[in-house]
């Protein structure tokens, strides 16, 4: 249900002409994917429950970008982990428990936004994300 109100919220966000009316879709579903975060009890924010999973939760990102075009999917997940970050009372991403607990899972992050942004590699996407702490 939600990853079509995304789809329907990407074929919007493309009909727009001017990027900042854009920003309202890609917040929303921004968002969605931010308070879906698998968390532990201990978190004030996220979802906690114990089949909603790590990779449940990629897949379930996968699903509600695939209709954007790279450039707003590369600005949903930029939101999504500013959403994160206002969550947590400023914790940077690599400072989260979460992202934390496995090495991997942050490599993950950075291979997607990479991939999504059309980025060279991680000191370009530094460059472009200094202020989140995804090194």
């Amino acid at each position: 249900m939600l990853e079509e109100n995304a789809g329907s919220m990407a074929r919007n966000a493309v009909t727009l002409d001017d990027e900042d009316a854009a920003e309202g879709p890609l917040s929303a579903v921004a968002w969605a994917v931010a308070l879906a975060f698998p968390t532990k009890g201990d978190s004030g924010w996220g979802w906690q429950h114990q089949r909603w999973s790590w990779p449940a939760w990629w897949d379930f990102v996968g699903r509600c970008l695939q209709g954007f075009t790279p450039g707003h999917a590369f600005r949903v997940l930029c939101i999504m982990l500013e959403c994160m970050v206002k969550q947590d009372g400023g914790t940077l991403i690599h400072d989260m428990p979460t992202w934390k607990e496995d090495p991997r899972r942050l490599q993950e992050l950075r291979r997607r936004l990479c991939k999504t942004g059309g980025l060279s590699g991680l000191e370009e996407l530094l460059e472009r994300l200094p202020h989140l702490g995804v090194d």
